[in-house]
C-alpha cells in the first residue's frame, strides 16, 4: 500500500492539485483564498484533503462495533499455564516449571 501511494502522490500533486491552485486554475478563486494560489499550494490542498480523509476513516471505522470491541475481544496474552509451557522455550533449571506469563 505504502509503495502504491508513494507512486500516485507525485503525479497526483503535479497534474491535478497544483494546476487547481495555481494562477487561474479552477479553485484558485474559492480555496486560493484559504491556501494562497501558486506553486506549493496544490500539495498544501492535497495534505489537508488527505488528512480530511484519513480523520473520516478513523471517525467511520468507529461506527463498526467489531473493531470498537477489538481491544476486549482479544485476548492480550496466552491464559492457560499449559499453553504458556508450549510457547515458552524450556532449557536447563526451568524445565519442568512452567511460568505463568503476565503482561
Amino acid at each position: 500500500a505504502a509503495a502504491l501511494a508513494l507512486a500516485l502522490v507525485g503525479p497526483l500533486a503535479d497534474k491535478v492539485f497544483e494546476p487547481l491552485m495555481s494562477e487561474g486554475g479552477g479553485l484558485a478563486g474559492s480555496l486560493g483564498v484559504v491556501f494562497g494560489v501558486g506553486q506549493w499550494r496544490g500539495i498544501a490542498l492535497m495534505l489537508v484533503c488527505l488528512g480530511a480523509l484519513i480523520t473520516l476513516l478513523g471517525l467511520g471505522s468507529y461506527l463498526v462495533p467489531q473493531l470498537r470491541r477489538v481491544e476486549e475481544d482479544l485476548p492480550d496474552v496466552i491464559s492457560e499455564p499449559s499453553a504458556v509451557a508450549s510457547v515458552m522455550p524450556q532449557t536447563g533449571e526451568e524445565q519442568g516449571t512452567a511460568q505463568r506469563v503476565v503482561g
